[in-house]
């Protein structure tokens, strides 16, 4: 079931984030991976803005650059072109309106 592995491996990464970068990235590849291909199955992501703070309060550059990609296919710019169309869930972006999200993501 794709929304319980989803929120298994988000709390994994949480865990893990700043302990063990092999781990945190392999977590965030796995949660994009899995958001690409039943993102209808897993529905909003309601907690966009830790990923926000965790790729603001990150020493790992790779983990930013890996956040950044998740986020992105939370909000449906996917790189897999094939399953680009499927995602859309406009709540994912929503969260992404506010003074703090925007000033976090513009340093990036």
């Amino acid at each position: 079931e794709p929304c319980r592995l989803f929120e298994l491996l988000f709390r994994r990464f949480l865990c893990e984030l700043d302990r063990n970068t092999e781990v945190t990235i392999m977590c965030i590849r796995c949660l994009d991976r899995l958001y690409t291909f039943h993102a209808d199955q897993i529905g909003p992501f309601l907690d966009i803005m830790i990923l926000v703070r965790s790729m603001a309060s990150t020493r790992s550059v790779e983990t930013q650059h890996r956040l950044l990609a998740l986020i992105a296919t939370l909000l449906g710019v996917s790189s897999d072109q094939e399953r680009f169309e499927e995602i859309n869930i406009p709540d994912n972006a929503e969260q992404l309106l506010n003074e703090e999200s925007i000033g976090q993501l513009c340093q990036f």
